[in-house]
């Protein structure tokens, strides 16, 4: 059985029954499960599948990014890796800007030793764990139109309220990040708040777990050029530094994943 017969077999028996395991579709495939990863990570790519636990979830609407609830649980280590190395960045009395994506969520504990910060977030959750972690803080939250995918405020209000910010320093995560488009997600509304985002900031720090690197959507946020640092759980491909470096990007990940 070829390769395309393989992705034909996973993608109708993801169609017929939405999840799947594993294990039981490298047995209808006649192949290893190391063989079928292979095939499961070129579906991915393409934002036709989600991989989770052992499962193949079919994403029924691709080139969208998948419910927050789903994301939270998704390396959740790598994630706290992340985390840490971004709030060594945070000094006293920072202005931060924060998305409500995931990854920026596991950020937030890492602050608790910081002193008379603001925070500005579009993100229900994110305001309320930056109040009991940083109980000191000034917290400003944008409200507007709650998206319970996003656990975050999006719309013309969102917006209204960014612009009259100036935050020190921007974290947030997207679904995906590639060499030639740069930074990329699924939600034409999300990607209009990032970019907001990205113009009061004055730097720009983007979070990127070691899963979104290659990884494709059909909207592109911006180029790696827009972007001052990057940090990801572990050392990246040789193609990677040498394109951020080019871009002029600081890439940070913990030295001992090297």
């Amino acid at each position: 059985m070829d390769n395309n017969d393989r992705l034909d077999i996973i993608m109708g028996e993801l169609k017929l029954n939405k999840v799947a395991q594993i294990g039981d579709l490298a047995k209808k495939c006649f192949v290893s499960p190391c063989t079928l990863r292979r095939d499961l990570i070129q579906l991915e790519k393409r934002g036709l599948i989600h991989r989770s636990y052992g499962k193949v979830i079919l994403q029924e609407h691709p080139n969208q990014s998948l419910p927050h609830a789903i994301r939270k649980k998704e390396n959740c280590y790598e994630k706290q890796l992340i985390g840490e190395l971004a709030a060594s960045l945070v000094k006293d009395g920072d202005f931060l800007l924060l998305d409500p994506s995931s990854t920026v969520e596991q950020m937030i504990p890492f602050l608790r030793e910081k002193r008379m910060l603001s925070v500005v977030t579009n993100g229900a959750r994110t305001s309320l764990l930056c109040q009991d972690a940083m109980p000191d803080a000034t917290i400003y939250c944008t409200g507007g139109q709650l998206k319970p995918t996003f656990s975050g405020f999006m719309g013309s209000a969102v917006i209204d309220c960014l612009k009259t910010f100036r935050p020190d320093i921007l974290f947030f995560s997207t679904y995906a990040m590639s060499l030639d488009s740069g930074v990329m997600d699924g939600s034409e509304e999300n990607l209009y708040t990032k970019r907001c985002m990205m113009q009061v900031a004055r730097k720009r720090v983007y979070l990127c777990d070691h899963s979104k690197l290659e990884r494709r959507m059909c909207r592109v946020l911006c180029p790696l050029e827009d972007l001052d640092c990057v940090i990801t759980d572990r050392r990246p491909s040789a193609a990677w530094e040498r394109a951020l470096e080019r871009a002029g990007v600081e890439l940070l990940y913990p030295k001992e994943k090297e």
